[in-house]
């Protein structure tokens, strides 16, 4: 997968503390609230929880990072059109997140841990996509210039 085996813990903790964030009901039953930023108005300690997120992804191979980037930015391009193909973040978090992280395969085929991770997989996809901007675009390894170039020629 592109999150490596070796993160899939730590990623599948911070989805869970996602949802505890917005209630202790929302981390029960797997799904909490759709995420929105806000911008300075979010939640201080979701906004703390994306910037572990995007601590942890420095940890991926740079291939890796780059292809997520892309897809996470594919993504939220899709979810802007929402309204007409009816794919929120939280929906393309449930398709997408199995496909970009898993647990490192065991003796099942399908292993009971990976069915009970769905929603936290779903959970790191969607927070990609709404918090692209944030975890993708202070990137030091990107000019700031190029940066905002693209920035604009996705919104043109």
């Amino acid at each position: 997968p592109i999150m490596p085996f070796r993160l899939y813990n730590s990623l599948m903790g911070l989805a869970k503390e996602s949802l505890a964030v917005v209630g202790p009901e929302g981390a029960e039953a797997g799904k909490g609230p759709d995420l929105v930023d806000l911008g300075p108005e979010t939640d201080p300690e979701l906004l703390v929880l994306v910037d572990r997120l995007k601590n942890l992804l420095k940890e991926l191979p740079k291939p890796n990072t780059s292809t997520l980037r892309y897809i996470a930015r594919h993504l939220r391009r899709i979810a802007e059109l929402e309204d007409d193909n009816k794919m929120s973040p939280s929906n393309l978090g449930i398709v997408f997140g199995p496909s970009l992280m898993r647990p490192r395969p065991s003796g099942a085929t399908v292993s009971l841990s990976s069915l009970v991770d769905y929603p936290y997989q779903a959970r790191i996809v969607e927070t990609l996509i709404v918090f692209y901007p944030a975890i993708f675009h202070s990137d030091s390894s990107r000019p700031a210039c190029t940066s905002s170039t693209r920035t604009q020629s996705l919104q043109q």
